[in-house]
């Protein structure tokens, strides 16, 4: 078997897994975000703030609810996240088979899903690489960006 497709397909299956993982993060946490600003509204909690605030607090949290709305709706983290989940759990039924089978071809394998494959790009890519590395028990001489260790933070990863 070719290790570099193996690696490949360790790669697209981390990929995808920390592509869902910070979409769906991302997307849990404007919802309670909303939920707590929508809720304060609602339940009048402008009482407990002093006089010369109340009439700002309707307005900043409306104002970070409409954000926030609009920055799900345009980037749709919890479809983002679904699909890859799906994505995820296609690559990881093909390694099982792997582990199972190592005459497996992966390359058709690869093949199959590749027309469903969504393009993921920027500091997801290194930390897929670093965590596909560790996986295989391959030398790993990445470095991680201060904003790549954010993210990767995010999306349940640690190095």
């Amino acid at each position: 078997m070719d290790n570099k497709r193996l690696f490949d397909l360790y790669y697209s299956y981390n990929l995808t897994k920390i592509y869902e993982t910070f979409n769906l993060r991302i997307a849990n946490f404007i919802l309670l975000v909303q939920f707590v600003l929508g809720s304060s509204i609602v339940v009048d909690f402008e009482r407990f703030l002093p006089p010369h605030s109340r009439n700002m607090w309707q307005f900043i949290s409306g104002l970070i609810i409409v954000i926030l709305s609009a920055l799900s709706f345009i980037y749709k983290y919890s479809d983002k996240a679904i699909l890859a989940a799906q994505l995820n759990k296609r690559y990881g039924h093909v390694i099982n088979q792997y582990q199972l089978n190592k005459n497996l071809n992966i390359d058709l394998e690869m093949l199959r899903i590749e027309p469903d494959d969504i393009k993921i790009v920027g500091a997801f890519e290194d930390i897929a690489y670093k965590r596909s590395k560790i996986q295989l028990g391959l030398k790993d001489h990445k470095i991680l960006t201060r904003y790549q260790k954010i993210i990767a933070f995010l999306s349940g990863e640690s190095f």
